[in-house]
């Protein structure tokens, strides 16, 4: 999974804030920084974003599956 190009700006945004934009870090350091931050992006954001993408169209097949169970009276004697 990739960051979108939004939140590749906002990486920049923050680096540039946090580090200045003169040369505090190396070209090296940097690479590292954006790495680690796209690796927490994607751990803190971008993975649940999918799972819960994924649990709502789970949630939809549930939802068409009692409706079929409705349709042919087959939730008769369920709780």
């Amino acid at each position: 999974m990739r960051c979108s190009t939004k939140l590749r700006e906002e990486r920049a945004t923050f680096i540039r804030f946090a580090y200045g934009a003169d040369e505090a870090l190396s070209e090296t350091d940097r690479a590292q920084v954006e790495k680690l931050m796209d690796e927490m992006l994607e751990k803190v954001l971008l993975e649940p974003a999918q799972r819960l993408r994924g649990e709502k169209e789970l949630r939809r097949e549930i939802q068409n599956v009692e409706a079929l169970r409705d349709l042919f009276l087959l939730n008769r004697g369920r709780p």
